[in-house]
């Protein structure tokens, strides 16, 4: 009785140092907190295997260090696929910068919705073929009326053209995503005397608590007098933050007021067309 408790003693001790040391499978000396030594043979036993009920591959660590899920014969380092038809994989952002992550390490930007892959030195936007998002608007009916020396508000604007952008509502857009943006306008109005020294300036503004900042600018100046048709492009490539209200406005000294030129009795295909707006956000 004795003998068999002191043997019992001594493997509960040993035990005990062991399992400080680690837990091995197939080795009495484990290096690691869990060390499972494979044995060795020609067809690479598998070190880690998990399967279902029907004995189909859930989870697989083979000899050659091969990681599958779900795919029993794959040749490569790492296979998520669930069965051959089904993958899923889910890739975060990092902060690391394209050296400190190393060439081939790939993240999402979440803000962007793009994927980025490391060649060691800067990160690579990876190749796809989804447009950019977008909005392309005209306005070729609905006259708007630009008195002088007085800020208008673009209006009268025909969505033709959407990919996933923000609200333009009362033709005020809000920004979806913080990015780069293209903006653009270009306008022009009914024919008629211009005075000499007048202008026609064009502008894209943000508007805050009600106050209105330009962001983009652009004029167009008359030195001598004559018939002309007004007109004005105002482009530029801003930064703006998810939740930003821009607009587009046109101001003048002319003398009158202005019409932009448009097709009034929807049939005159000659005077339509002239009136456009486009926002692009810039993949960064």
């Amino acid at each position: 009785m004795f003998k068999k408790l002191f043997i019992t003693h001594i493997f509960i001790i040993s035990s005990i140092l062991n399992a400080q040391i680690g837990v091995g499978i197939n080795t009495n000396s484990p290096e690691a907190t869990l060390h499972i030594k494979m044995k060795e043979n020609i067809n690479y036993s598998n070190a880690i295997s998990v399967r279902s009920l029907d004995q189909s591959l859930k989870f697989n660590l083979d000899g050659l260090g091969l990681l599958k899920f779900g795919e029993e014969n794959s040749p490569v380092p790492v296979d998520v696929r669930i069965n051959s038809n089904s993958s899923v994989i889910k890739v975060g952002n990092t902060s690391l910068s394209a050296e400190e992550a190393q060439a081939g390490a790939l993240r999402y930007k979440f803000e962007s919705e793009i994927f980025e892959c490391s060649n060691g030195e800067q990160w690579l936007v990876l190749n796809y073929d989804t447009p950019p998002d977008h909005l392309i608007a005209v306005n070729n009916f609905k006259k708007v009326l630009i008195p002088n020396n007085v800020y208008t508000k673009l209006t009268g604007w025909e969505v033709k053209h959407e990919s996933r952008v923000g609200d333009f509502i009362n033709d005020t857009y809000t920004v979806p995503v913080t990015g780069m943006y293209i903006l653009s306008f270009s306008v022009f109005t009914n024919m008629i005397q211009q005075p000499s020294s007048s202008y026609f300036k064009g502008e894209w503004v943000k508007i805050e608590g009600g106050v209105e900042t330009p962001i983009i600018q652009a004029k167009n100046n008359f030195l001598s007098s004559g018939v002309y048709m007004l007109g004005i492009s105002c482009t530029g490539t801003v930064r703006l933050n998810e939740g930003d209200k821009i607009q587009a406005r046109v101001i003048h000294n002319s003398g009158d007021g202005r019409y932009l030129r448009v097709d009034v009795n929807n049939n005159a295909v000659a005077e339509r067309n002239f009136n456009s707006l486009s926002i692009i956000r810039v993949l960064e």
